[in-house]
């Protein structure tokens, strides 16, 4: 096949896969990604698994005007414009009558099931004593504003069972105010609404639509009403959107960037366009088959990850640049072809080396850094198979040789070489600055705090923040999960916990719970109430005696006496109230999380944290969960392996390269000035006090597996003079471009990408004034007007 025809094949097939994969690229911040995965009832598992129940999808709205009537209104206008959007799940602004009537279908017949939470002290309320006890309060129950509600429901409810019901369910809301029926914020000055979205808060593309139709949707119905309107919101929905958006920007620029630094910089050193052409088909090829085989692997692309495929372009543009730099300097009587085999062998080595070192992320438990380690892994390969299979077969077969190439390359294999001679201050120089390196190392500031990774726009975490403050006291990232197998055992487990949390609250340890109890007991509860009640020995006959005795009309409670004699209905079930009314209210308390149901308690003002979790410790799958400190201490373990991978990685690394050279002194050669570029760093994150974090971590990786590039670049070109100054102009361009595209990084707003950036730019610059010290230690000299070994023009004999 002629190279025409081959390059348009490829050509082709990158077409296809772009095509493929651009409308399915999404730049997005999914939480979870960051998140280990974890085995089913893990913390881990948990702690995934939140992110896509109600809990997440969740929205408070405020709307606020100069008058409380007019806000009430504009409310009710905008849920029930939501309540029609396809978006939404579902939307609630107060109680409505068709909630009040639920209430007495499902409550009402089963009163009986209700009582009490403790069935052995039902005795006590209908003994002759309790019942003239109640007697007396129904007759001041009379008296007060529910008179009317009493008096209706007496004469079937004597002993105001349903009452107390209604009481234990109101005190499962919110802590919101009551005006017509509409939720008002704890301080009375705004309508608020509550409403579920379909899609996932992390749902990048569905979540930005919703809320800008919301937002369109509130400005014409404040226009509509003369303007005077206040829309204020709380979600992560509204997190998730904003850190995608501000991804794409810092990509978007850190990409031009990129572009725009290696376009300058091959002007300057090729000043050809076929060349900066060819040099770009490598990195394209990488960057798309690798985004398009992530794709197919993980159905999407986080937008970390997609910022490690910017960074990509400075990692696998080394190996053209190292093929086209020799191409140029070798002379007239090299050949593409030969040139091509000349550098194959350490081009191989150096993109094994950076696929090793970043192979090893793909073992994590953290999604997100597997597809680092695929798109990495996968785009170093294809670069390099590109480089040394297509670029020969496509390139012109006369290259250009550019006067600033041909003066700078001379002038650093002289440079370098006769640096040789000065072994020993060298050795001296470098082994204070690793030793110096080393001990500032225990010195470093990890940080562990996953917030801190990414940048939160303030104006939108203040106003969450007071959304939260006029709409409740609950702490929604701290709670207690009960995991079992099936709703009733979660139900039955759930009591416990809030049993136990209550008796917690009592002695002060936290300010109180909510849970599903005040909505649904366990069946097992519910029929104990019921017998309790039909135990009671002549309950009819003494309720109408003593309420008579009580001044009440003969007969009025003859309905309750026939209700006692009537079958019961079965006990209340989760699906009831899920086929009622009262779903939106109860979801967030029973959640499916993977194979396990999870009953969960939500905690108001706690002030003893031990005394919480003591309260539940002996439940085996009951925890207390605090989510930002259960993923602060689950990224500390991580980036404490990543440090040991990097370690065992290493290994490996030294074993490739014994492999390939054979022999001890120049394996450590190519590998030791990498490792001292990662002690320098970690040195110089110390001494200046930098907060380090897991980003920085797995930077290294790509730092150390660079550097290793070079010191291979410039071992296997350390019997030739002419060879060694175009490998360290190689090299030269390679870190220029890396720190190009990387610096770029390091100008994001969002702390993880500019980790990154810091780590990799700068890593890479020492890399490149490390990199000659692989002669000293390999014990290497090029002595001056050594020819070039004839079989492999364009690079000199491998060591």
């Amino acid at each position: 096949m002629t190279p025409r025809r081959t390059l348009a094949l490829w050509l082709a097939l990158l077409a296809g896969l772009a095509g493929f994969a651009a409308p399915r690229l999404e730049v997005g911040s999914n939480i979870t990604n960051l998140m280990p995965a974890g085995t089913e009832g893990t913390l881990a598992a948990i702690s995934r698994h939140l992110t896509e129940t109600e809990l997440s999808r969740t929205m408070v709205l405020t709307l606020a005007a100069d008058e409380l009537p007019l806000a009430l209104d504009a409310a009710a206008a905008l849920a029930g414009e939501l309540r029609a959007h396809p978006q939404v799940a579902w939307v609630r602004s107060g109680v409505d009558a068709d909630q009040m009537q639920a209430f007495y279908e499902l409550y009402f017949p089963r009163r009986g099931h209700f009582i009490s939470e403790d069935p052995s002290a039902i005795a006590a309320l209908l003994s002759d004593a309790g019942l003239r006890a109640r007697a007396q309060a129904a007759r001041r129950e009379l008296l007060s504003p529910l008179g009317a509600l009493s008096k209706r429901i007496l004469p079937e409810d004597p002993l105001g069972l349903f009452p107390r019901i209604l009481l234990r369910l109101r005190g499962a809301e919110p802590d919101l105010r009551l005006v017509d029926d509409r939720f008002v914020s704890r301080d009375g000055g705004s309508a608020v609404l509550l409403l579920g979205t379909r899609a996932s808060a992390f749902d990048g593309a569905a979540q930005a639509a919703f809320l800008a139709d919301l937002a369109a949707r509130f400005d014409a119905l404040a226009a509509s009403r003369g303007g005077g309107l206040r829309l204020e919101s709380s979600g992560a929905n509204r997190f998730a959107v904003a850190a995608e958006q501000s991804i794409r920007g810092d990509v978007q620029l850190i990409s031009l960037l990129a572009i725009v630094g290696v376009f300058l910089l091959f002007h300057a050193f090729f000043r050809s366009l076929p060349a900066l052409l060819l040099a770009a088909l490598p990195v394209v090829s990488g960057l798309v088959v690798a985004t398009a085989s992530g794709l197919l692997v993980f159905g999407r692309l986080d937008g970390l990850t997609l910022g490690f495929g910017a960074a990509l372009i400075g990692v696998v543009i080394d190996y053209p640049i190292f093929y086209l730099t020799h191409l140029g300097l070798a002379g007239a009587r090299a050949t593409p072809a030969q040139t091509g085999r000349a550098v194959r062998a350490p081009i191989a080595l150096g993109a094994l080396t950076t696929m090793g070192s970043f192979a090893g992320l793909g073992f994590t438990q953290f999604p997100g850094f597997r597809e680092i380690a695929f798109v990495a892994v996968v785009g170093a390969g294809t670069a390099m198979a590109v480089t040394l299979f297509l670029l020969p077969r496509v390139t012109p077969q006369r290259a250009r040789v550019p006067r600033l190439a041909q003066r700078v390359a001379p002038w650093l294999g002289n440079a370098v070489l006769g640096a040789l001679r000065f072994r020993l201050a060298i050795g001296a120089v470098v082994f204070a600055l690793a030793a110096a390196s080393l001990a500032l190392v225990p010195q470093l500031r990890w940080v562990d705090d996953l917030s801190k990774l990414w940048r939160m726009d303030p104006a939108l975490v203040a106003e969450d923040q007071r959304v939260r403050e006029r709409v409740s006291q609950l702490d929604t990232g701290r709670f207690v999960i009960a995991l079992a197998p099936d709703r009733e055992a979660a139900l039955d487990l759930a009591e416990q916990v809030r049993a136990r949390l209550e008796r917690a609250a009592s002695a002060g340890a936290l300010d109180g719970v909510r849970s599903l109890h005040s909505f649904l007991w366990s069946r097992e509860l519910q029929q104990a109430n019921r017998a309790a009640l039909l135990a009671a020995p002549e309950l009819g006959p003494r309720v109408e005696r003593i309420f008579s005795e009580a001044g009440f009309k003969p007969g009025s409670t003859a309905p309750f006496a026939a209700w006692l004699a009537e079958d019961a209905p079965p006990p209340l079930s989760f699906d009831d109230l899920m086929a009622s009314p009262l779903a939106d209210a109860v979801r967030p308390f029973l959640l499916q999380l993977g194979s396990d149901m999870a009953g969960i308690t939500y905690l108001e003002g706690i002030r003893d944290v031990d005394a919480v979790r003591a309260a539940v410790a002996d439940l085996p799958t009951v925890h207390y969960f605090e989510q930002r400190a259960f993923l602060d201490a689950i990224y500390r373990e991580f980036r404490t392996t990543t440090v040991a991978q990097i370690f065992v990685g290493n290994l490996l690394v030294v074993a490739l390269l014994i492999a390939r050279y054979r022999r001890l002194r120049p394996a450590l050669g190519a590998y030791l000035p990498s490792l001292l570029v990662g002690l320098c760093l970690l040195g110089m994150f110390a001494l200046t006090g930098t907060e380090t974090n897991l980003l920085h971590a797995i930077s290294l990786v790509m730092v150390t597996g660079m550097g290793v590039d070079y010191g291979v670049f410039v071992i296997d070109t350390a019997r030739s003079r002419k060879a060694m100054g175009a490998t360290l102009l190689a090299v030269l361009l390679c870190c220029s471009t890396t720190v190009f595209t990387l610096g770029a990084l390091a100008l994001s707003r969002h702390p993880a990408l500019a980790a990154i950036g810091v780590t990799t730019g700068l890593g890479l610059l020492l890399a490149f004034l490390f990199a000659p010290l692989a002669l000293l230690i390999a014990g290497e000299t090029a002595p001056a007007g050594v020819a070039e070994a004839p079989a492999e023009p364009g690079l000199g004999a491998s060591a």
